[in-house]
């Protein structure tokens, strides 16, 4: 028999028409026409290329835009870290897309602890926090909404001399952003 209890109701294994709203979501969730790509050369030459260049541009000017690099010299002691480009799709609760996300984040696998890196931490909410805006939102009967902060990491203080090369996708920003993130030889940026 192919039929089998699913969460309080039922589904015909052969068949899909007995639940089809919650399989047609799971279904568009994890459908093949929108995969998050897994490197730069994907998202830059995929089906979706349009998009995901723009999710570039759009991070990497916020990131300029902030002031989150300047350009030093290069010395032989400076461990150069790389730029990984970290492509998400943001999907609402019927799993379809509403954004195409990208974050630059440092490889830190090469850092050091004790000579690049002294402490490790994460702005985000502590869950004391959290249960209680949770007991006073009960209380006063309000909603609670999620919020996407866009580029919340550069946001917070660097006590460390971090460098990195040059980030992929420059080539699509404008000419004054393009200029700031443009190595030449010698050069790395450092990130403030």
């Amino acid at each position: 028999d192919s039929t089998r209890s699913w969460e309080g109701g039922w589904c015909n294994l052969d068949r899909t028409n007995i639940m089809p709203d919650r399989l047609r979501r799971i279904a568009n969730m994890y459908s093949m026409e929108a995969v998050e790509p897994k490197t730069y050369k994907e998202a830059t030459t995929g089906k979706s290329r349009a998009k995901w260049v723009q999710a570039i541009v759009d991070e990497l000017s916020a990131l300029i835009d902030m002031g989150t690099f300047c350009k030093v010299k290069r010395t032989p002691d400076m461990n150069v870290l790389r730029l990984k480009h970290v492509f998400k799709l943001k999907r609402n609760e019927k799993g379809n897309i509403i954004c195409y996300k990208d974050h630059c984040v440092v490889q830190g696998c090469r850092q050091v602890r004790g000579k690049d890196y002294f402490k490790t931490r994460s702005n985000v909410i502590c869950k004391e926090t959290f249960r209680f805006l949770c007991s006073m939102a009960t209380h006063y009967r309000a909603k609670i909404y999620q919020a996407d902060v866009k580029n919340a990491y550069p946001l917070s203080e660097l006590h460390e001399l971090i460098f990195v090369n040059q980030p992929e996708g420059a080539e699509f920003l404008d000419e004054a952003r393009r200029a700031i993130v443009q190595l030449e030889d010698g050069e790395v940026l450092q990130l403030l």
